[in-house]
């Protein structure tokens, strides 16, 4: 799972990269399309599926979850870069190994404490993180 997400952000990255090559719009926000960055949010729950004006929609506390995570801690430890905060939930659903990633409580009006790993992705693959799952 980390390596796919440090995969992802390496394409961002590199599809941003060509973007600024090519774009010729030069209004606010396209002037600010290299400090486009990305956090990747894993939550695991339970949910489900209602349809709301016609379109399927996830619902459910841990939905709510996953959102508030959204704003988070997370960049008071790595900076402002990207990062792939995952809980502890979803680590172990997913099998992802935390070792060497930076620890996190999250706490929310209503919900217990949510205990997260935040992965740094700035560097495509930090030394100090294992980013492929230890063998079976």
């Amino acid at each position: 799972m980390l390596a796919c997400l440090a995969d992802c952000y390496a394409e961002f990255q590199d599809r941003l990269a060509s973007a600024n090559l090519i774009w010729t719009c030069d209004c606010g926000a396209c002037s600010r399309l290299d400090r486009l960055d990305l956090k990747f949010i894993l939550h695991s729950g339970p949910y489900v599926i209602q349809s709301i004006a016609g379109r399927e929609e996830l619902v459910g506390p841990d939905v709510v979850m996953a959102h508030r995570l959204m704003k988070n801690g997370a960049a008071e430890l790595v900076g402002h870069g990207a990062y792939a905060l995952i809980t502890d939930v979803a680590a172990a659903s997913l099998d992802v190994p935390t070792d060497g990633a930076l620890s996190l409580v999250e706490t929310y009006e209503h919900y217990s404490p949510i205990q997260a790993h935040v992965f740094p992705l700035r560097e495509a693959r930090p030394p100090s993180i294992t980013w492929s799952p230890a063998p079976a």
